[in-house]
């Protein structure tokens, strides 16, 4: 590695986070977040993992990494960019490794890119409904209680 290149740091984090621990991520002096899912689901693109993928790419504040199959298609990897993804790690033995990352290669030139969201705070907006506020009548003094 050069000299003037630094390490970036990635935390990783399980999908058994709640919300309020995974919004404190922002202030951790970390470059990335790595999603660490349960192996049941088997790393399949269900909606169940895009919802998911969507709230800790909402919620982190930090560029979002997932875990993919070396098969996963083209579809599903555009599907996870759109749902806020940054960047995947492929596990493979060494015998697969270079075939699965051109392949990966291949695959990451042909998709559209989303836009770059430029630090997305999902936040609610609570509207708030003001009835005007009406002066008090002043007294003329007269005691009747009549304005004329």
């Amino acid at each position: 590695m050069a000299p003037d290149k630094k390490l970036g740091k990635i935390i990783q984090i399980e999908d058994t986070i709640n919300d309020i621990m995974l919004r404190t991520v922002s202030d951790l002096p970390a470059d990335a977040v790595l999603l660490i899912e349960d192996k049941e689901n088997s790393l399949l693109l269900t909606w169940k993992r895009l919802m998911l993928i969507r709230r800790f790419a909402a919620l982190s504040g930090k560029p979002l990494l997932i875990e993919v199959l070396p098969t996963v298609k083209e579809t599903e990897l555009q599907q996870i960019w759109e749902a806020g993804v940054s960047g995947v790690v492929v596990r493979t033995d060494a015998e697969q490794a270079e075939s699965a990352a051109a392949n990966l290669r291949q695959i990451i030139e042909k998709l559209t890119f989303p836009a770059k969201r430029k630090n997305e705070k999902n936040m609610a907006i609570v509207p708030a409904v003001a009835t005007p506020h009406e002066e008090p009548k002043e007294d003329d003094g007269d005691g009747d209680g009549d304005d004329e």
